[in-house]
C-alpha cells in the first residue's frame, strides 16, 4: 500500500493549494477540500494528526459555514492520508461522491486497490470510459488504472489502452513512467518499453522507484550486472519495508567490502521463492572465509540448515533475527550482484539442495503407500498466495486445470501447493495438510517423475533440487525466467511453457497435457517394462 501511495501521490496531488499552517486556521477561508488536500496531505504526514485535532478542525470548518459535504471530504481526506482506505472509501460511498466528485473517484478506485478489492475497484474505474476527458490531466492514475485491470484479471488490452491515453503527458512524471514500464513489458508491448527506457535515461531521473523498474527491465533482457546494480535502489525505495527489515537499514550494509574474518547477516528479503533461488550463493560466501548468519522465513528454516550447517539460520519475524551479531548485512537478492552474476554464470545452475535422510524417507512411503503401481508421478501447483496482486496473471483456474488432470492416463498427480478444495479429481492426491515446511514439499517433489507448476515457490524447489520442472509461464511476466524459449539462467532442470498471448492459459495446457505428457507417459511405460 505505501509503494503505490508513495508512486502516485505526489504526481496525483501535485496541484496548487494552500500552504499548511500551524494553527489550521488558513485552511478555513477555501470552504473547498478539493483545494485544501494538499495542505491535508502535509499535515497528516507531518505526524500533527489525531482524533481531536481532526476533530477541531470540523468544527472550526464548521463555524466557517462550509458545506455538510465539504466538512465529510476534509475527513475523507484525512482517512486517505492517514491509510485508512476502508474508512475513506466507505465514507465516498455513503455521499454518491463517487459518482459528483472525480477526484473522490480516483481516491475510491485507489482504496479500494489497496484494500485487495480488485474486482470492486474495476467495476467503479468502468464507470467512466478510458477517454473520459478528465483523466487527461492524470496520466499517473491512468498508468494506476492499468493496475486496477491486470490485477482484475482483465484483459491486458485494456490496461494498455490507459497508458496509451497518458502517455503524451506522461512522460515527464516519474509515477507514470515506473508503472507503464512494468504493464507494458507484461503486454509485450517491447517498442513502448524501449521508449520508456530511453526517456528514462534522458532525463538521468534519480528517483529509486523509476530506478528500480527500469532494473527490472534490464534483468528481463539478461543483462544481469546492470539489472541488479539497478535494483540495489530498492534500498531507498518509499516502501523499503515492504520486503525488508527497516531496521536493518540504520547498521552497516554491505557494498562490496572485504568481508575475509567478518560476519555477513543475509537478510531474507521478499518472498519463498527469492530465499529459494538466492541461497545458492551461501556457499561462495563460506568458501570465501566470511561468517554468514541467514534470517528466512519460518517455512524456509529447517531446508535452510540441512542445506548449509555451517552458517546459523533464524526466523526473519522474530527478534532474534535483527538482534544476531554481524559485521555487515545484506539483501539476499544483492547477492547476484555483488558476486558479480551474469545470465551466464549463475551457480548452482545443475541444483544446489537435498533434504533430510528423515524427510526422505517418510515421504517416500507416503508416495509409495498412495501411488498406484506403474503409474508415472507428477506434482503439481495451479496456484499462487491469492493475495499476491500479480496472482490472477500467474495462477490457472480449477476447472480448466483440473478437466486436464483428470483424463490424463497412466499418470498419479500430487498437489505439491497447501491451499487445495476439498473436491479434486481422484487420480490428485492432497498431502497439504501434511507439509509443513519447505523441507516437506522438497522432499515430495523428490519423489516425483515431473514437476508441473505456475510461477510459485514450487518451481525454485524443483529446480534447486535438480528435480525436471514444466514451468506454465504467462505471456509476460517476471524478469527471471527471460523473454523467451524454453531455457532459463538459473535452474537447468526447469522448461518454461509460455503462454503464446497475454491470458490464454488454453493452449499452454493443450501442449503440456496433449502432447508433452503423453508421450512422457509412453517413454515411462517403455521404460518399467
Amino acid at each position: 500500500m505505501k509503494r503505490l501511495f508513495a508512486r502516485f501521490r505526489k504526481a496525483w496531488f501535485a496541484k496548487p493549494c494552500l500552504p499548511l499552517p500551524q494553527n489550521l486556521s488558513n485552511l478555513l477561508p477555501a470552504g473547498k477540500a478539493f483545494e485544501c488536500r494538499g495542505a491535508l496531505e502535509a499535515w497528516v504526514i507531518s505526524g500533527g494528526v489525531t482524533d481531536q485535532a481532526t476533530a477541531n478542525l470540523l468544527a472550526r470548518a464548521k463555524d466557517a459555514a462550509w458545506t455538510e459535504d465539504e466538512i465529510e471530504k476534509i475527513h475523507i481526506y484525512v482517512d486517505f492520508f492517514s491509510s485508512r482506505n476502508a474508512a475513506a472509501y466507505e465514507r465516498i460511498i455513503a455521499k454518491g461522491f463517487e459518482k459528483l466528485d472525480f477526484d473522490l473517484f480516483m481516491v475510491a478506485c485507489f482504496s479500494l486497490y489497496v484494500l485487495d478489492r480488485f474486482d470492486e475497484a474495476y467495476v467503479l474505474l468502468s464507470t467512466l470510459e478510458p477517454d473520459d476527458p478528465r483523466f487527461s490531466g492524470y496520466p499517473s492514475f491512468l498508468s494506476f488504472a492499468g493496475f486496477i485491470v491486470m490485477s482484475a484479471g482483465k484483459p491486458i488490452s485494456e490496461a494498455v489502452h490507459y497508458l496509451d491515453l497518458g502517455v503524451p503527458n506522461g512522460l515527464s512524471e516519474t509515477p507514470f513512467l515506473t508503472n507503464a514500464s512494468s504493464i507494458y513489458f507484461e503486454a509485450g508491448e517491447l517498442d513502448k518499453v524501449e521508449l520508456i527506457r530511453k526517456k528514462i535515461h534522458e532525463a538521468n531521473m534519480g528517483d529509486p522507484q523509476i530506478i528500480f523498474a527500469l532494473s527490472c527491465i534490464e534483468l528481463a533482457r539478461d543483462y544481469y550486472p546492470e539489472g541488479f546494480r539497478l535494483a540495489e535502489a530498492r534500498y531507498d525505495h518509499p516502501d523499503v519495508d515492504r520486503h525488508m527489515n527497516r531496521e536493518l537499514l540504520a547498521k552497516p550494509r554491505w557494498r562490496g567490502e572485504d568481508l575475509r574474518g567478518k560476519r555477513l547477516l543475509v537478510h531474507g528479503e521478499q518472498g519463498l521463492g527469492d530465499t529459494v533461488m538466492c541461497a545458492r550463493y551461501i556457499s561462495l560466501l563460506t568458501e570465501a572465509g566470511i561468517g554468514v548468519a541467514l534470517d528466512c522465513q519460518d517455512a524456509a528454516v529447517s531446508l535452510i540448515e540441512h542445506n548449509y550447517p555451517e552458517i546459523q539460520v533464524v526466523n526473519r519475524d522474530t527478534p532474534a533475527a535483527v538482534n544476531l551479531p554481524f559485521d555487515f548485512w545484506v539483501g539476499a537478492m544483492s547477492l547476484p550482484h555483488l558476486l558479480n552474476s551474469t545470465a551466464a554464470t549463475v551457480p548452482g545452475y545443475s541444483g544446489y539442495m537435498t533434504v533430510s535422510d528423515e524427510h526422505r524417507t517418510h515421504w517416500r512411503k507416503r508416495v509409495s503407500d498412495s501411488a498406484r503401481a506403474g503409474n508415472m508421478r507428477v506434482g503439481v501447483a495451479w496456484s499462487g498466495n491469492p493475495r499476491h496482486r500479480s496472482d490472477r496473471r500467474r495462477s490457472i483456474g480449477l476447472d480448466a486445470m483440473f478437466s486436464y488432470i483428470q483424463k490424463s492416463q497412466g499418470i498419479q498427480f500430487y498437489a505439491l501447493q497447501t491451499s487445495v478444495p476439498e473436491f479434486l479429481p481422484e487420480n490428485l492426491t492432497d498431502f497439504s495438510d501434511e507439509m509443513m515446511t519447505l523441507s516437506d514439499t522438497s522432499a515430495l517433489i523428490l519423489e516425483m517423475d515431473l514437476v508441473i507448476t505456475v510461477d510459485t515457490s514450487i518451481v525454485h524447489l524443483a529446480g534447486a533440487l535438480g528435480k525436471a520442472a514444466w514451468l506454465l509461464f504467462p505471456y509476460r511476466y517476471e524478469w527471471r525466467w527471460g523473454l523467451e524459449g524454453e531455457r532459463n539462467s538459473w535452474y537447468e532442470s526447469v522448461r518454461v511453457i509460455r503462454q503464446e498471448s497475454h491470458g490464454d492459459w488454453l493452449p499452454v495446457l493443450s501442449k503440456v497435457f496433449d502432447e508433452m505428457l503423453p508421450e512422457l507417459v509412453t517413454n515411462h511405460a517403455g521404460g518399467v517394462q
